[in-house]
C-alpha cells in the first residue's frame, strides 16, 4: 500500500477546505438559526411584544422575497426560509444584509449591531471567508480566490520543510478542530518564509536570511524586505507568545490575523521561489 503523506493524512491537501467560501456548513446554518432565535427572544424580552420582530418579516417577505403582503401569515418568512434550510449560501447571505438593513433604517442600532456582532462572530467560528461591515451592513469577502490560489500554490512548493509548515498552519486553522490554533497557525506561516530564505541562503534564522537574500542572487525591494523583517519581530514579540512561551492571553492572535498571515506568508513564499529560479 503507498504511504500516505501529511496532506493526505490529516485532510489539509486543499485551503478551500478549511476557509469556507461559496457554501453552508451545518455548524454554520446551526449559528444563524439560533441566532435568529435568540434575537426574537430579546426582542419580544426588551420590547414587551412581537411587534418589532413582526415587521423584520414582514419586510424579508416583501424585500427580499419580493412577495406581496396578502399572501403573508405572521412570523412565517424568516423561519420558514431557516427551518426548511433550502438557501443557497449566498441567499443566506442576502437574509443578514437585509435584516441589517431593516433595523438600521429603522434607527433599531442595537439590533443592526447585535445582527453583524452575531454574524461575525459566527463566521470566524466556522472560519468562513467573509465578514459583515459594521457601518454599512455589506457581506464582504476577506480572502480572494486569488489569495486561495496562492496558498495552495505554497503548498505545492518544491521544498519539503516549507510545504509542512503551510499545511501544518492550515491545519491549526481548520474549524473541524475543538478549538483552532491561531497562535500555531501564525508561527507555521511565518516559519514557512524562514525555511524557504534559509533554503535559498544555508542562514540558520529568518532576518539573517532575508539580510543575505540578494548575496545569493534573490534581488527584491527594499522595503518588502523591511517589512517582512517586522513581520518576523511581530512574531518574535514575547507578548503574542507566538515564537516564545506564553505570556498572558491579552494578545493573542484571532482568526482575521491568522489568515491574513497564511496569505501573506504563502505569496512572498511563492514570490520568493520564482525569483530564485529565475
Amino acid at each position: 500500500m503507498s504511504k500516505q503523506w501529511f496532506a493526505e493524512r490529516n485532510g489539509y491537501k486543499k485551503v478551500d477546505d478549511v476557509l469556507v467560501r461559496e457554501r453552508l456548513t451545518e455548524p454554520f446554518m446551526n449559528g444563524i438559526v439560533n441566532m435568529y432565535i435568540q434575537l426574537f427572544e430579546q426582542i419580544r424580552k426588551f420590547n414587551g411584544s412581537d411587534n418589532l420582530f413582526l415587521e423584520l418579516d414582514k419586510y424579508i417577505h416583501a424585500e427580499l422575497l419580493k412577495r406581496d403582503l396578502f399572501s403573508y401569515e405572521d412570523l412565517t418568512a424568516i423561519f420558514n426560509l431557516l427551518r426548511d434550510r433550502q438557501l443557497a449560501w449566498y441567499e443566506l447571505f442576502s437574509l443578514l444584509e437585509c435584516s441589517w438593513h431593516f433595523f438600521f433604517s429603522n434607527r433599531d442600532y442595537v439590533y443592526a449591531g447585535y445582527i453583524d456582532k452575531e454574524a461575525n462572530r459566527i463566521f470566524e467560528r466556522e472560519n468562513y471567508a467573509y465578514r459583515m461591515n459594521h457601518d454599512t451592513g455589506d457581506i464582504i469577502e476577506v480572502t480572494s480566490e486569488m489569495e486561495i490560489d496562492s496558498i495552495n500554490e505554497a503548498l505545492r512548493n518544491p521544498v519539503d520543510s516549507v510545504r509542512t509548515h503551510i499545511e501544518t498552519a492550515i491545519k491549526h486553522l481548520s474549524a473541524s478542530q475543538k478549538a483552532p490554533d491561531y497562535r500555531n497557525s501564525v508561527k507555521e506561516s511565518i516559519s514557512a518564509v524562514e525555511a524557504c530564505c534559509r533554503n535559498i541562503t544555508g542562514e540558520t534564522t529568518l532576518d539573517k536570511a532575508i539580510a543575505r537574500l540578494e548575496a545569493k542572487g534573490v534581488v527584491i525591494n527594499s522595503e518588502m524586505k523591511k517589512g517582512f523583517a517586522k513581520l518576523y519581530y511581530y512574531t518574535n514579540d514575547e507578548a503574542t507568545g507566538i515564537r516564545h512561551a506564553l505570556m498572558d492571553n491579552g494578545n493573542v492572535p484571532t482568526s482575521d490575523e491568522a489568515i491574513y498571515m497564511l496569505v501573506v506568508c504563502s505569496a512572498f513564499v511563492n514570490y520568493l521561489t520564482k525569483k530564485n529560479i529565475q
